[in-house]
């Protein structure tokens, strides 16, 4: 989150270093997190990793190799608490899923340079054959983890490059919809039944829907087309 700003160092004469499908993901503010990575004495194996967002990370040109800087989608916090594993799973539409850095080539369990373990955090199965999601959850998510759990009103789908509907029910009239960032910067003000987020950076938005004498607070994403 952005109080913590860890750092990411590799010193020199630690040897090989393997740093293989990582979701490494900070929060919106907070200080720059510095990395270096040092190659004396060192063989360093990068790939395959995810940093978000990646404006507050200094990466070593190390940490490019081969890296995605897409938002993956975790699970909606909210919901399950930070310190709950299933935060940290994948929506089935991250950009994260099937791009993992494949690893095989031996039937030794323990052999973890050449053997992936079969099994992701959660039990799931990981091939040897094809290639894994990126971070600890192999399995297929759920797109609307941010849906309201009020039967009465729904923003959906409430992850989408575009259009989001609002569904209130038993109620024909005027509705007021209002975008915010995370840190409360208010993006935009519309009208009607449906939200679109076309001219919208990817990410996280708080979305204030005002109809009637009701007010409604839901959390949407927005994913790059």
């Amino acid at each position: 989150n952005d109080t913590l700003n860890p750092e990411i160092y590799f010193w020199p004469n630690v040897g090989d270093v393997h740093v293989y499908n990582n979701l490494i993901i900070v929060g919106e503010s907070g200080d720059i997190i510095p990395t270096l990575l040092e190659n004396e004495l060192n063989q360093l194996y990068i790939s395959h990793n995810v940093f978000y967002d990646s404006s507050r990370i200094d990466l070593d040109n190390n940490l490019l190799n081969n890296a995605f800087f897409d938002d993956p989608l975790i699970l909606n916090s909210d919901y399950f608490g930070e310190n709950n594993p299933e935060s940290y799973k994948i929506q089935n539409n991250s950009p994260a899923v099937g791009i993992g850095y494949l690893i095989n080539g031996s039937l030794d369990t323990i052999d973890y340079l050449n053997h992936n373990g079969g099994f992701d955090y959660f039990g799931n199965h990981v091939s040897h054959e094809t290639a894994s999601n990126i971070g600890a959850f192999n399995g297929s998510g759920s797109i609307n983890i941010l849906t309201n759990k009020n039967g009465n009103f729904n923003l959906y789908p409430s992850v989408s490059k575009d259009i989001i509907n609002i569904y209130i029910k038993n109620y024909t009239g005027p509705i007021q919809s209002k975008l915010f960032s995370l840190k409360g910067d208010l993006i935009s003000v519309q009208e009607g039944d449906m939200i679109s987020l076309k001219e919208f950076d990817s990410g996280t938005y708080i979305c204030i829907v005002k109809f009637g004498d009701m007010i409604i607070t839901q959390r949407v994403v927005k994913i790059c087309n």
